[in-house]
């Protein structure tokens, strides 16, 4: 069921191409019995991984730079399931994801139309109430209800949540605010329990300010992977507070 009726959709672009090599070498390894086909969202390039089913819709000449929302919203049409997995190109997955947690999800999403988004990563930001699908909870606050999280979202709805001016960081806080008056739910894990994710990354991703993160660094040389980072440079930063060293 959940292999045909939802999507792992990879929002991404032509600038952060040299990003996808990891992307995709961990879903591999974390998650080698994806079931899901995979949309890559960029301008104009494209990319393949033996093993993967990955689709890259080009609507963009080369060089041609278009808003995030643009892009989301005709790489959107091109979707035909009812569910889509977002996940951003510098989540590089870090332990073995929860398949069954995921399928899991999809199906109460099938049983109850009235919820809209699973994010399946802990958030920092709020706790949510107590909801009937445990080890989620139901998200009413008004801060970062939409959020660039690994989520499963109902793939109407998505767009639904999108305009075509939108830069990403628009997008978190004008859509929390209209999603305020939408009928879909909205639920979050548990920040009491984040082992029971079913979806690990570094936090905030291997990018912090357009850089590698150093924990990025050991990430990429624990797995010996080809990529130079000082192409892209390094940042020395604490990803907690950018202002202080790290």
């Amino acid at each position: 069921m959940s292999g045909t009726r939802c999507t792992l959709y990879v929002s991404s672009c032509d600038a952060y191409s040299d990003l996808w090599p990891g992307f995709f070498y961990f879903l591999k390894k974390r998650w080698p019995d994806c079931p899901f086909p995979i949309t890559l969202s960029s301008e104009s390039k494209t990319f393949g991984a033996d093993g993967l089913d990955i689709r890259c819709p080009r609507f963009y000449a080369g060089g041609q730079k278009a808003t995030w929302g643009a892009l989301q919203l005709r790489t959107l049409t091109t979707i035909d399931t009812p569910y889509i997995l977002f996940m951003l190109d510098d989540f590089y997955i870090s332990r073995r994801v929860d398949g069954d947690m995921i399928a899991q999800c999809l199906a109460w999403m099938d049983a109850d139309a009235s919820v809209g988004k699973f994010m399946l990563r802990p958030p920092h930001f709020e706790h949510g109430e107590a909801s009937e699908y445990p080890p989620f909870r139901e998200n009413h606050s008004i801060d970062w209800r939409v959020n660039a999280q690994a989520a499963l979202w109902r793939t109407e709805l998505f767009a639904k949540s999108i305009l075509p001016d939108m830069n990403i960081w628009d997008w978190e806080i004008i859509a929390s605010l209209r999603s305020l008056s939408w009928p879909e739910r909205f639920f979050l894990i548990d920040p009491d329990y984040p082992d029971l994710a079913p979806i690990f990354y570094i936090d905030g991703g291997v990018l912090h300010l357009g850089k590698w993160s150093e924990d990025a660094l050991i990430m990429l040389r624990r797995n010996d992977l080809p990529i130079n980072p000082y192409k892209r440079g390094v940042c020395r930063y604490s990803i907690k507070n950018p202002f202080e060293r790290g």
